[in-house]
């Protein structure tokens, strides 16, 4: 079994998220709150899963990023061992150890859509 054409369909993907739909949605997120002069809506879209914030410790200080971000982050990260060209730590003839960089991507891909898609 051949993975063909994962990278090109995910990178696609991905760029249509991050470059387009993203800054669309939180464009009428902010816009939603000043058309009726309130705060309380944009805490509440703040407040659902995506927009959630995930509360970590960095350098002994406490920091937060939204779970969107997280995993808009990992997606564009998950990148680096197709873009370095890494090949597996393990020399066997295994499907998933010989295509892992791309299932990686195509996992990482799958849960940013359903993340954007569900939120």
């Amino acid at each position: 079994m051949v993975i063909n054409y994962i990278v090109e369909i995910c990178v696609a993907i991905d760029i249509a998220i991050l470059g387009i739909a993203y800054p669309i949605i939180v464009d009428k997120i902010s816009a939603i709150g000043e058309k009726y002069n309130s705060n309380y809506l944009s805490n509440v879209f703040n407040s659902e899963f995506p927009q959630r914030p995930f509360k970590y410790k960095w350098s002994k200080k406490n920091r937060e990023i939204s779970y969107f971000k997280l995993f808009l982050y990992l997606t564009i990260l998950s990148f680096l061992p197709l873009i370095i060209n890494a090949e597996p730590w393990f020399e066997c003839n295994n499907f998933i150890i010989n295509n892992s960089a791309k299932i990686i991507v195509l996992l990482f891909t799958i849960i940013l859509t359903v993340c954007f898609l569900c939120g």
